[in-house]
């Protein structure tokens, strides 16, 4: 039910459209994104068997989102304690972050996954005796996949790298060859990673750069809620204090250093990085979600002696997550509702504009699966937008479009606008059609979403 409570909508479109190319074609039209290939090529293959409704599409990260958990849990146990396993494990469950990238057809939730596999299996590398030769290669392909998930990915292997260069130098070496073997199985995509890193860093981003205020917020979006997030804040800092005083340290040193950098490298060092390429917001942030979790389990080990309190205490943050958390996450676009309204207005005179292109994928979807589904290898958007076309739907991005393809505005026109920007006297669009045509309704669909209705002035 909730899979198909809300609209798709946002980025997931996107993820959809492409994963219907050959893959050979997803890969190549990827290359002009910030989006490595692994998810649509499992999407891909996924919408094969299952099809591409709601219900379908969101499975694929509700799966990835439940195994998330149960790998948490694992390498928390290995690594420190049952108490810490069963702690991390149920924030992330409860996690509204997580859960709402567990109901969204993007990579986010498999990308967690695979930052835990991956780190998971680097600490079994580095200090297993046993399977080795197991470890060592499920370490490299657990990597390898990481980084062909999301281009962040490259971070968790930075912070891999300073654990060895602090901890176990003797290590580097044998570590140096393993990440020689992930780089040779990735330069298919190197090129384009490289390319896409430039673009980023010469021309910026979508992002603005973070304030202050976006530090409080990452740990908001990362603790639920606004007094989970303070009560967060006061057992990092008292635990920070207690060090400072006492300065004993956890009997696992290293690791505990490891999952701190881990944490604060996600929250601290993006954030410094995002004033010169902004990337602050918290869908990129997300893979320090386990590392956030078993920070607090490790502060509340340290800070309360006595095993019942600790326990109750934890169940007590436990139950403030469970109690917190957003289990149905709204992406505020119904575009269903929209493509409704149009087609209840629409005759055959009527045309129907739309701004801009990047919500056309996100509207056939809605107004017509076919059209959605038509797709041609060489040409990544032109048989839908063709088809949109042949049924007077167009897109547009500015008044001088329209003033070109004036001749196609017969008689009547509904527009679609997303964001209060659109319909007001400020925004060029609105204004055009304002001094062309004559407005005759208005209908509200959502926050700042509109369908207007104009009509000829002659």
């Amino acid at each position: 039910v909730i899979f198909a409570s809300e609209d798709i909508g946002l980025d997931e479109p996107f993820s959809i459209y492409h994963a219907q190319f050959p893959v050979s074609v997803i890969i190549d039209h990827l290359k002009g994104y910030n989006n490595p290939p692994l998810y649509e090529i499992i999407l891909h293959y996924w919408t094969k068997l299952f099809g591409i409704d709601p219900v379908s599409v969101r499975l694929l990260p509700m799966i990835f989102a439940c195994l998330a958990p149960i790998a948490l849990f694992f390498f928390a146990k290995k690594n420190f304690s049952l108490f810490i396993a069963f702690s991390s494990s149920l924030l992330l469950t409860f996690s509204s972050l997580m859960m709402h990238y567990a109901h969204d057809c993007r990579v986010y939730s498999l990308f967690t996954l695979l930052t835990v596999l991956s780190v998971h299996f680097f600490m079994d590398a580095v200090e297993g005796k046993q399977n080795r030769r197991l470890k060592t290669a499920a370490f490299i392909i657990f990597s390898t996949l990481l980084i062909y998930a999301h281009y962040f990915g490259f971070f968790v292997i930075l912070f891999q790298a300073f654990f060895l260069l602090c901890f176990k130098r003797k290590s580097m070496i044998k570590f140096i060859g393993y990440y020689f073997i992930v780089l040779i199985l990735y330069l298919p995509h190197l090129y384009p990673f490289l390319l896409r890193m430039g673009d980023s860093v010469s021309k910026g981003t979508w992002i603005d750069p973070p304030t202050v205020e976006s530090l409080y917020n990452a740990l908001w979006a990362f603790s639920n809620f606004p007094f989970v997030t303070v009560a967060c804040i006061v057992l990092l800092v008292a635990t920070l204090i207690k060090i400072t005083i006492r300065r004993t340290l956890h009997q696992n040193y290293p690791l505990v250093v490891f999952i701190t950098f881990w944490f604060l490298f996600v929250y601290l060092g993006m954030f410094v990085i995002s004033f010169w390429v902004p990337m602050y917001i918290p869908r990129y942030l997300i893979f320090g979600l386990p590392a956030y979790y078993i920070l607090l389990g490790l502060c509340l080990e340290y800070l309360i002696v006595n095993s019942l309190y600790r326990h109750l205490t934890m169940l007590a943050l436990i139950i403030c997550f469970i109690t917190t958390l957003d289990y149905h996450p709204d992406k505020k676009q119904p575009m269903a509702k929209v493509v409704e309204i149009i087609k209840n207005h629409k005759r055959p005179e009527t045309s129907v504009l739309i701004y801009s292109h990047d919500v056309m994928t996100n509207f056939s979807y809605y107004y017509d699966r076919k059209i959605f589904s038509s797709i041609d290898g060489k040409n990544e958007y032109k048989v839908l937008d063709s088809l949109l076309a042949a049924d007077r739907v167009f897109s547009f991005q500015s008044p001088e479009e329209l003033e070109n393809n004036k001749q196609t505005l017969r008689n009547e026109v509904l527009y679609y606008a997303a964001g209060e920007h659109r319909i007001n006297s400020t925004s060029p669009v609105y204004q055009w059609l304002s001094d062309n045509l004559q407005l005759e309704w208005k209908k509200k669909t959502g926050p700042n979403w509109y369908v207007l209705k104009f009509k000829s002035a002659n």
